[in-house]
């Protein structure tokens, strides 16, 4: 190849499935003790937290020993600030490490440059990764007769109600699970236009609340701060959408309402 005036360069893989912009990390983590990608991330993490009170304290974790790290195929990293911003920077680190590993040899043996590669989570969005929007995970609308819709969508299209808002005492709402992860929210209005959208809004959900929010304020849209809401889930919404609809996206947290079937007492 090194010879063939035709070959300009190597384009590296193609989709490789790299699980969005945290999973490299989390399946970093998942690893056996004497994993090298587990070895390397506890060791950046030392870097990144001399002590193990210093991780625990980002990461709302109660961990003994950096070697307590879980040995499981389904654990889930914690969703604080800190620990989302730490499986996000590794797994960026992770990709940037093997792109320059694979460009390094690929010179070394043939003197030729890597033209480009394709990953499971990029296409074309100026060079930038995509971001994986999982489901649309709710939409809520108003109603004046809370116990007629539930009645129309549980007894008459098989609903089933996750969870009821409360405020002061008194039942203001309900979730409903449609399945697969998606739901109804309802809350009860005053009144609802008769000849317009009773919508309120729809809602997204992610697993990497933090990128989904930089990339829509990079395109100028607003973005309200990261909060965590009463039902337990990080919540970000966009303000000015240009087809007029209210949108929030979410990440689920262990503790959220929509896993727990816990009521969600209201402030607002």
């Amino acid at each position: 190849m090194k010879d063939d005036p035709w070959c300009v360069g190597f384009f590296v893989d193609n989709k490789m499935p790299w699980g969005g912009t945290t999973q490299l990390a989390i399946e970093s983590l998942r690893g056996e003790k004497d994993q090298p990608a587990k070895i390397a991330m506890i060791a950046w993490l030392k870097e990144r937290y001399p002590t193990i009170d210093a991780l625990n304290h980002a990461w709302g974790t109660k961990f003994a020993l950096y070697g307590d790290l879980p040995v499981d195929p389904k654990y889930k990293a914690p969703v604080t600030e800190a620990a989302t911003r730490d499986v996000t920077d590794f797994t960026q680190l992770a990709a940037e490490t093997y792109y320059k590993t694979v460009r390094d040899a690929i010179k070394a043996a043939i003197r030729m440059c890597v033209a480009g590669g394709r990953s499971g989570v990029a296409g074309d969005n100026g060079g930038r990764s995509l971001i994986m929007i999982k489901r649309l995970a709710h939409v809520c609308i108003g109603c004046t007769d809370l116990a007629a819709v539930e009645r129309l969508y549980c007894q008459g299209l098989g609903f089933t109600k996750r969870f009821d808002f409360t405020k002061a005492g008194k039942v203001v709402g309900f979730y409903l699970e449609i399945g697969e992860g998606t739901f109804l929210e309802v809350f009860h209005a005053d009144e609802v236009p008769l000849y317009g959208s009773p919508i309120r809004h729809i809602c997204l959900e992610t697993d990497d609340l933090d990128a989904v929010a930089t990339r829509v304020a990079d395109l100028g849209y607003e973005v309200s701060e990261r909060k965590l809401g009463a039902d337990q889930t990080w919540q970000v919404w966009i303000r000015n959408a240009p087809d007029g609809v209210a949108i929030e996206v979410q990440q689920y947290t262990p503790e959220s309402c929509q896993f727990t079937g816990q009521a969600c007492v209201v402030n607002w």
